[in-house]
């Protein structure tokens, strides 16, 4: 069935990950990177152990990364050397939103990289 918002049986499952989250501590897949940058939003004390524990950061697809992951990477590159490896004819979920060729100008413009081209 389609997952619109109209159907019942898949908003029933968006409200069951919330309570699996909330109750049991289970994440779907795709919340992970939304409720981690919340996280790494509102505390710097998580920011810093989350980057002396990793202070090279390299992110493979970063061409693919959603809005959340990539705020997750923004929040640590101040504190961690970050690798974004891309490649746009390798794209494959532009069909998601927030995902398409501005990744690689936010990539750009946040950290300002050495590019090489191979």
């Amino acid at each position: 069935k389609d997952r619109k918002e109209d159907n019942p049986e898949w908003q029933a499952w968006l409200q069951e990950r919330e309570r699996l989250f909330r109750e049991d501590g289970l994440i779907a897949f795709d919340l992970f990177p939304s409720n981690a940058a919340q996280l790494l939003e509102r505390s710097a004390h998580v920011r810093r152990l989350v980057t002396q524990r990793h202070p090279l950061i390299i992110v493979d697809e970063a061409q693919d990364t959603n809005e959340h992951a990539w705020r997750c990477i923004e929040l640590l590159a101040s504190a961690a050397q970050v690798i974004c490896l891309a490649d746009l004819e390798q794209q494959i979920f532009d069909h998601l939103p927030g995902i398409g060729p501005e990744r690689i100008i936010a990539i750009k413009k946040s950290l300002t990289p050495l590019e090489i081209h191979l």
